[in-house]
């Protein structure tokens, strides 16, 4: 990183972290803004249900399906060297995105809508399936290390990507053709 960015003369105690990389940088920044979002958004809950004198407890634990999703992430990342130091980087991060996509989407459709607050999708569950696949496959099985990865990665990627299309394709088709907004748009017009 800092012979990127054209630096030589550093303070002691960075000289130590000379040799981390762009990707280790990347992970370190992405860990502490992920951190740091998690206990700002607990903040809020926490502060939101004391408003309205209710428990925070039921609302913290539905965290725990997103806890267990993030850490099968790490988890499969760190499984194979493939993963973060190839070109596998840009689809497996793609691939969370739109896991991460659809979970927003839901959360916000849900309270938009007043419906219970969904805390899984179907998405979840598959990076802790590639990493059962990977080991099998892999110890069991004989497979290659780096087709299996690279299959599992690339099937994350269609999976994810069609699973999040199709939510916004339903979202668009529920909003445009439904009644009652057609209702409320004329109304106010």
């Amino acid at each position: 990183m800092l012979e990127l960015l054209g630096v030589t003369d550093v303070p002691a105690f960075v000289e130590s972290y000379r040799e981390l990389s762009v990707l280790n940088i990347y992970l370190i920044v992405s860990a502490v803004c992920l951190l740091f979002n998690i206990l700002t958004a607990a903040g809020n809950v926490i502060a939101a249900k004391h408003k309205n004198n209710l428990r925070a407890r039921p609302a913290l634990t539905g965290v725990i399906p997103f806890a267990l999703f993030y850490v099968s992430l790490i988890i499969w990342a760190s499984s194979s060297r493939y993963i973060l130091h190839t070109y596998l980087l840009l689809p497996f991060t793609l691939t969370v995105g739109f896991s991460v996509a659809l979970s927003v989407g839901r959360i916000i459709t849900a309270h938009v809508t007043s419906q219970k607050f969904p805390i899984t999708n179907p998405l979840m569950v598959y990076p802790t399936l590639a990493v059962i696949i990977q080991a099998v496959g892999v110890k069991a099985w004989n497979w290659d290390p780096l087709t299996t990865v690279t299959a599992l990665v690339w099937i994350g990627f269609g999976l994810t990507m069609a699973v999040y299309s199709f939510f916004v394709a339903e979202l668009i088709i529920e909003i445009t053709t439904s009644k009652d907004l057609k209702k409320k748009v004329s109304k106010n017009k």
